[in-house]
Order: C-alpha cells, then sequence, then structure tokens
C-alpha cells in the first residue's frame, strides 16, 4: 500500500477517522475512500472487488472496504 500512496501522492490523501473519509468522499465526486466495514452509513455505496463485497468467501479477510457517494 505505501508504493501504491507514493506513486499517486498528489491523488492520495491520508485522513484520520473513518469520518473524515466519510465527509470527504461525500463531498467529492469521484472521489473512493478506504474505511472500516462497521462505518458503513447508506448515503455510500460499497465498492464490488472481483464481483464480491468485503468479507464475502475468497476475498482479502480484513474489515476494511472501498466506498464512494451513491
Amino acid at each position: 500500500m505505501a508504493d501504491l500512496i507514493a506513486e499517486h501522492k498528489d491523488a492520495v490523501r491520508i485522513l484520520d477517522s473513518d469520518e473524515q473519509v466519510l465527509s470527504f468522499v461525500a463531498a467529492s465526486p469521484g472521489a473512493v475512500g478506504l474505511m472500516d466495514v462497521r462505518s458503513l452509513n447508506d448515503w455510500l455505496k460499497i465498492v464490488h472487488i472481483d464481483d464480491k463485497l468485503p468479507l464475502e468467501t475468497g476475498t482479502c479477510p480484513t474489515d476494511q472496504l472501498f466506498v464512494r457517494s451513491a
């Protein structure tokens, strides 16, 4: 992940909390955020990866998910 961030440092923002990620993604058309699955709310959409949702069998064993504005 560090290499990805370094390669795209002008396009990546590191925020301090899931709440900040939620606010930033909601206010920024086209933005995608990485956050804890337990912080999801009903005004964001989960980004499917390989047609799977986070924590679904066959996905990475993590509590993180990518979200975008609805």
